[in-house]
C-alpha cells in the first residue's frame, strides 16, 4: 500500500495584491496631445497625475486623502481635468475641476445630498458640459447645463479680479441696452432674465442699470423690475416647452 502523496501547499496571495491600489492606471491623453494623465497612489491614495507626453514631469494634480479617485476624465478644453468624489461611500457624488494653468481645484456642485451624473461632453463645445442632478427631487435627475468659463470668470470676478469685473461689467452694459429696447417697446412690469445673470445678478446690476437709466424711456424703467430667474438655466427649456405646448 503506497502512501498518500503529500499535497503542497500553494502561498496566498497577499491581501494588497487583490485589493490594492494600482501602481498606475487609466491614462488619458488630453484632447491637444500634449499630456497624459493617470491614477496612481499619493501617500498610498489614488489621485490624478498629470505630465507632459514624452518627459518625465508627472506629478499629482489632485489631492485626495481618503477614499481615493476611480474616476476622472479631461475637459475637451485640455487645460482642466474633471473628476468625481463622493463622502464616505455615500455614492452623492460630487464633480470637481483642476485648472491645470493655476493649479486651482474647484467643487462644482457643492450641493449636500445631491449625485451628479456626467450626461455629456463634445469636443464641439470644449469649455461645457452636460451633468445630471438629482438636486430639486432627490427620486430624479434633471440635466443641467455647466460652462466652465463663465464660472471661472464669475469666481474671480467675485474674488476681486479687476479683469473679471471688467468683463461683467462690459456684458452688463450691453445687457441693459438690450434691456432698455424691451422696455421702451413693450412696456413690462418685469423682465426676467436666467442664464450667467441668473447665477451672478449682482455682477451685471450696476452696469446693467446705468445703462438702463440712461438710454430707456424714464416713466416707463421707473415701474419696469429686473430679476434673475427663479427657474435659474432651466428657464430657457420651460419657455421652450411652453411655447410649444401653445402653437
Amino acid at each position: 500500500m503506497t502512501p498518500r502523496s503529500r499535497r503542497t501547499e500553494a502561498p496566498l496571495i497577499p491581501r494588497e495584491v487583490l485589493f490594492g491600489n494600482p501602481d498606475k492606471a487609466m491614462p488619458q491623453i488630453s484632447p491637444d496631445g500634449s499630456r497624459m494623465a493617470y491614477l496612481a497612489p499619493k501617500d498610498g491614495v489614488l489621485n490624478v497625475w498629470v505630465g507632459t507626453v514624452g518627459q518625465d514631469d508627472y506629478h499629482p494634480v489632485t489631492h485626495d486623502q481618503d477614499r481615493g479617485i476611480r474616476v476622472f476624465f479631461w475637459a475637451h478644453d485640455a487645460r482642466h481635468v474633471m473628476y468625481l468624489q463622493d463622502a464616505g461611500g455615500d455614492e452623492n457624488w460630487r464633480l470637481f475641476s483642476v485648472d491645470l494653468e493655476t493649479g486651482a481645484e474647484s467643487d462644482l456642485t457643492p450641493f449636500d445630498e445631491v449625485q451628479v451624473q456626467i450626461v455629456h461632453h463634445d469636443k464641439h463645445r470644449p469649455n461645457e458640459l452636460l451633468i445630471a442632478m438629482n438636486l430639486e427631487d432627490r427620486r430624479l435627475h434633471d440635466v443641467y447645463h455647466l460652462d466652465l468659463t463663465t464660472r471661472e470668470l464669475a469666481e474671480a470676478a467675485n474674488g476681486g479680479d479687476e479683469t473679471a469685473l471688467e468683463i461683467f461689467g462690459i456684458s452688463g452694459s450691453y445687457l441693459g441696452k438690450g434691456v432698455s429696447i424691451l422696455i421702451d417697446i413693450l412696456n413690462p412690469e418685469r423682465i426676467v432674465i436666467g442664464s450667467v445673470y441668473a447665477r451672478n445678478p449682482h455682477l451685471f446690476d450696476n452696469a446693467c442699470r446705468r445703462v438702463i437709466e440712461r438710454e430707456a424711456i424714464p416713466s416707463a424703467s421707473a415701474v419696469c423690475e429686473v430679476v434673475p430667474a427663479a427657474l435659474g438655466d432651466k428657464v430657457g427649456d420651460y419657455a421652450s416647452l411652453s411655447v410649444a405646448m401653445n402653437q
